[in-house]
């Protein structure tokens, strides 16, 4: 029971009494407290010899509440411990002055105390007989239930039933928990060291050396504070008396043991880094220290001076801050320390992306079908019986951007939507606007002549008319966006000017009107003109010249794609053009006549391919007709790979072009005639029927039967949550549609890759020989954009479906 570093010093522990344990009782009488009704007497034998000057005693034991039965516990008081060195009369009133006390308090929940009796056992063998080498001490210990926590009264002790009891005590216990007395070692070792009233870090008994250092501009000396393990032993401090220096420490016991501990004192090194960077108070994301380069984004409207603060990881450094002279823009802090280390962090400024994409086009409140932001031109048919323009409305996918609709004059027409942001990106949607007749008939535009005449009363004329009035009105539509426009019309005879007039723009007129009195009888040489010119262009013609009653219907120019047509030529009238499979529409021509007083009609097909004409007419009536044969691409699925065993696209791949539903007869849907049957490449043959009307003239790709699961190939495993297990091209914009009926259990690649769910269980089954029906229940589409006119292909990677039977691919073209 005993725990001591000398053996020899302390030789046992008489038992006292037979039990375990040795209760103490106290009782109340009135408000007076009686003393202990018994206590525990600890008698130790030990040699004669004192206790050394290094060492220490302390009294282990563990102090308990009532016993269960009891019903309450001990809440507080104090434990005591009185020595006697001649033995202690039981029940005998002691006079406590004349002994050294010892006491601790006991606190709720705590039960286990080491109380320090050194003196005590030193006083007590000091004046203890020895009986032949043997010297016997007695220490009382006692409960002491003063100071003991009472009810909320002030004058009760309760139990855990909440009855009220007029007594309370605790318990000492020995035997398997006995009392022990142990003797520790004085030793020369410190328990801390403060340096400025801070614990050093790192700091251990048993380690003698230590680095400190101050900051790089402290000034002073620091002050060192050490803390001995023991009471008893000293510590002597001895410098630094300059930085750098070392300090030491030198601890010694009563006895005269010492150890030195040594402290190593210098300044640290500043660093040059920061440790956060602060835009408007908002902490640049993702900042390391380490890191020197940075992007913020701002508020797409952000218009102020940004406020930078910086934290810098040593406040000896200095920092300074260069603002960009505009957004976008680089904010500079460069780091320096004192010694002229530095670091340099830079953060580029940029404001929000606005998006320029719509998320919605309606005509009339309804959506136009098959809208994609990625699609940027649309045909709308009305009814043939249609009055006025129809209604666009957009939904925008950013609402920060703006957006202007420009409305034909009529139908046939061209609506355009310019989405813009404030960078001063613009996307445009196009929405052709046509008849519904026009989806069988050709659909003409005619663009009249950018200057017309006509006599006093506003009828149109062609002749030069003697001694009359002539109206020259220039359509300023295309115009718009020109500026400081001067419209002259001028008289000649036999090629000199006679008289001219002349309108400026003012703002935003549609037309500009020029009133010309003819003062001559004879008109046989007569000629009238009209051009305009921009007096911004140091009045350079921006219109080519109209004159009355010309007869040239020739066009200067054809252009589409912003460019002139290949190989045009005015006194060329036929043309061919083979152009890409991603054209989706005829170009939009814009023509250019020689006179401005000729009128065009363009007439275009009502599909690709075709040929477009272009009929041009003279102000005399005189015209002619350019023709532009458009020759198209076929649309199709190329360069088709699997990761596949044993592969061979010839052989384990079915490609069906234009599929259409089969038809069937009879209550059992027996094929009784099949157009564009799609059978899949197994010992089976399935054709797949109820096709939904989106699906109709795509291309069908039929994969290899009952092999595309991970059990029967193993390959797909490597695809199941990535794309590259089937690869194609396709040569024109397109939906992707990913089916296959069996198995729940969608891949993580197809949300990855941004497919859409369109499952439909109802509709697009597949018939087996066998009469087996099972339906194309998990369907997913994704739209692919092959911009228009582009000559390269998009690849399309898709992973692979782990399913038990079947699955297949849908490639449906844009028409």
């Amino acid at each position: 029971v005993f725990e001591t570093k000398n053996p020899n010093q302390i030789k046992s522990l008489s038992a006292i009494g037979s039990s375990t344990s040795k209760k103490l009782r106290f009782y109340r009488v009135d408000s007076t407290y009686a003393t202990p009704y018994e206590s525990a007497i600890l008698a130790f034998t030990t040699s004669a010899s004192a206790l050394g000057d290094d060492e220490k005693v302390y009294l282990n034991l563990n102090v308990d509440g009532y016993k269960s039965t009891d019903k309450t516990t001990m809440s507080g008081g104090k434990i005591k411990v009185i020595y006697s060195s001649a033995g202690y009369p039981a029940k005998t009133e002691l006079d406590k002055s004349v002994y050294i006390l010892s006491e601790d308090k006991i606190t709720n929940g705590t039960n286990s105390f080491k109380i320090d009796v050194t003196s005590m056992v030193k006083t007590a063998l000091s004046n203890a007989t020895a009986v032949g080498e043997v010297k016997t001490i007695e220490l009382l210990v006692e409960v002491d239930p003063y100071d003991t926590p009472l009810n909320a009264n002030g004058d009760k002790f309760v139990r855990e039933d909440n009855e009220e009891r007029q007594f309370v005590g605790g318990v000492i216990q020995y035997g398997t928990n006995a009392p022990a007395l142990t003797v520790e070692e004085i030793t020369p070792e410190l328990s801390d060291i403060k340096i400025d009233g801070v614990s050093l870090t790192g700091f251990e008994s048993s380690t003698l050396e230590y680095t400190y250092n101050v900051a790089y501009s402290y000034q002073g000396l620091p002050v060192i504070t050490p803390v001995t393990k023991y009471s008893s032993a000293t510590a002597v401090v001895d410098g630094p008396s300059q930085i750098p220096e070392n300090a030491t420490i030198t601890v010694t016991t009563p006895s005269g043991k010492s150890k030195t501990y040594t402290i190593a004192i210098g300044r640290a090194e500043v660093s040059p880094e920061l440790t956060d960077i602060q835009i408007d108070s908002v902490s640049v994301d993702g900042f390391e220290s380490s890191k020197e380069e940075y992007t913020h984004i701002l508020s797409y409207n952000y218009n102020k001076t940004p406020q930078i603060s910086v934290v810098k990881k040593d406040p000896d450094a200095s920092a300074d801050i260069e603002l960009p002279s505009q957004i976008p823009g680089n904010v500079v802090i460069n780091v320096t320390t004192p010694d002229l280390k530095s670091k340099t962090y830079k953060v580029y400024l940029k404001r929000r992306d606005v998006l320029t994409e719509l998320s919605d086009v309606k005509v009339d409140g309804v959506s136009i079908d098959g809208f994609n932001e990625s699609k940027k031109e649309y045909t709308y048919y009305v009814s043939d019986n249609y009055q006025g323009l129809p209604t666009v409305t957009i939904e925008k996918k950013d609402s920060d951007a703006d957006a202007v609709i420009i409305m034909p004059d009529s139908i046939p027409g061209k609506c355009y939507i310019d989405v813009s942001n404030y960078s001063g990106k613009v996307t445009t949607y196009k929405v052709n606007l046509r008849y519904e007749s026009s989806k069988t008939n050709p659909t003409t535009f005619t663009t009249p002549p950018k200057v017309t005449y006509t006599d006093g009363v506003g009828t149109v004329i062609k002749t030069v008319p003697a001694n009359g009035t002539v109206k020259a009105t220039l359509d300023l539509r295309e115009l718009r966006d020109e500026s400081d426009i001067t419209f002259i019309t001028a008289l000649y005879d036999d090629g000199f000017l006679i008289d001219k007039v002349y309108s400026e723009k003012q703002g935003n007129e549609v037309s500009l009107t020029n009133t010309l009195s003819v003062t001559i009888s004879d008109v046989s040489k007569a000629k009238i003109k009209s051009f305009m010119i921009d007096n911004c262009e140091n009045s350079k013609n921006v219109l080519n010249c109209a004159t009355l009653n010309s007869t040239n219907n020739d066009l200067k120019g054809l252009w589409f794609n912003n460019s002139l047509m290949a190989g045009f030529n005015k006194s060329v009238l036929n043309y061919k053009l083979n152009i890409p499979a991603s054209v989706l529409n005829y170009p939009e021509f814009i023509l250019k006549t020689e006179d401005s007083g000729t009128k065009t009609e363009i007439t275009y097909p009502a599909k690709l391919s075709g040929t477009v004409n272009v009929k041009t007419t003279a102000n005399s009536g005189e015209s002619k007709t350019y023709n532009v044969e458009f020759e198209r691409k076929k649309a199709e699925v190329t360069n088709v790979t699997m990761d596949y065993s044993g592969f061979n696209p010839n052989e384990n791949l079915k490609i069906y072009e234009n599929i259409q539903n089969p038809r069937f007869s009879g209550t059992n849907e027996v094929i009784a005639e099949c157009i564009n049957a799609v059978p899949f490449y197994s010992d089976k043959t399935f054709i797949v029927k109820n096709f939904d009307d989106s699906l109709l003239g795509g291309t069908f790709i039929s994969l290899p039967y009952n092999s595309l699961n991970s059990s029967k190939n193993t390959a797909m495993n490597n695809y199941l949550d990535k794309t590259g297990f089937i690869t194609f091209d396709i040569n024109r914009s397109a939906t992707v549609y990913v089916s296959w009926a069996k198995k729940d259990q969608t891949p993580e690649w197809i949300d990855d890759e941004g497919f859409i769910d369109v499952s439909n269980p109802e509709k697009n089954k597949v018939w087996l020989e066998d009469t087996n029906t099972p339906g194309m229940k998990f369907t997913y589409k994704k739209y692919y954009d092959v911009p228009e006119w582009s000559e390269t292909p998009v690849t399309v990677s898709l992973g692979a479906v782990d399913t038990f039977t079947y699955w297949w691919i849908v490639v449906v073209f844009d028409k």
